[in-house]
């Protein structure tokens, strides 16, 4: 009876063990673009390496990550570069409008935490994340991220 016991407790730590890796508090969670989605955002990442992310991404060896980003209807917007690890994206007109931009992971796809950090100018700039991430842009903007690798493509 002891060791059903001790079964049925391995098999319920599997079952719930990736909902307790999922950080609570510490960051928005960033999400993946799908393979089947590529073609949609491509256009979103700076041209001399759009070509080799958007294969990596293909071919299952490095995901991209997407988030989308706007200003509030009351304000003027602005333009904002994101930075995600060592990648910088190209300038993004804000609209009101939600636009989808693509970006690599800000760290390796294995280690699921990064940081993203916006710098720009823009007022009540959004970002979508979970949650949703907003903000006056005057000077750089750090925002911690973390996200679930899975393995095989997305």
């Amino acid at each position: 009876m002891l060791g059903l016991g001790a079964g049925g407790g391995i098999v319920a730590g599997a079952a719930i063990g990736p909902l307790l890796v999922q950080p609570s508090g510490s960051g928005q969670q960033l999400e993946v673009v799908p393979t089947g989605s590529l073609d949609k955002v491509a256009s979103t990442l700076v041209p001399e390496h759009r070509a080799r992310l958007i294969e990596e991404a293909r071919r299952c060896r490095e995901p991209l990550a997407r988030v989308a980003i706007w200003h509030s209807p009351e304000t003027n917007g602005g333009t904002i570069t994101i930075l995600s690890g060592a990648y910088q994206s190209p300038p993004f007109r804000l609209t009101t409008v939600p636009s989808l931009v693509a970006l690599p992971f800000p760290a390796p796809y294995s280690t699921g935490r990064g940081q993203l950090i916006v710098m720009g100018s823009a007022d009540n700039f959004g970002m979508a994340l979970r949650p949703n991430f907003s903000a006056r842009i005057a000077a750089p903007v750090a925002i911690k991220v973390w996200w679930t690798p899975v393995g095989g493509c997305p």
